[in-house]
């Protein structure tokens, strides 16, 4: 526990690591009368991070689901609004896998020529 708080105290921490930290030590069960006012300010700085992150992931979760048709489909996106029309033509088959084409296989010296695959 005493890492958690050092690890909380680190200054060149990343975010996600701190959010990780505060998490870890808020399921912990820390009691904040142990807490020095500086380490509770940046639990509650952590937390409110933490809040928003998830908030903010939760609406782009939303938002992609609300940016689908009702057949479940991803609707077109309003600054291409040609791009089903695009996805709907038929590709162009390359060389390799058109009808009639055979790919020769170069015989691989690792094998031995005795077992028959």
């Amino acid at each position: 526990m005493k890492l958690a708080i050092a690890a909380a105290m680190t200054v060149t921490m990343t975010m996600t690591g701190a959010l990780a930290t505060a998490q870890a030590m808020e399921n912990a069960g820390f009691l904040e009368a142990q807490w020095h006012s500086s380490q509770i300010q940046l639990l509650a700085e952590l937390q409110k991070e933490r809040r928003r992150v998830i908030r903010e992931s939760s609406r782009s979760v939303t938002t992609a689901r609300s940016a689908r048709a009702p057949d479940n489909t991803p609707t077109a996106d309003p600054a291409h609004p040609n791009l089903h029309e695009i996805e709907a033509q038929p590709r162009q088959l390359e060389p390799e896998h058109s009808p009639g084409f055979e790919y020769h296989r170069a015989p691989n010296p690792n094998l031995n020529p005795r077992v028959s695959l």
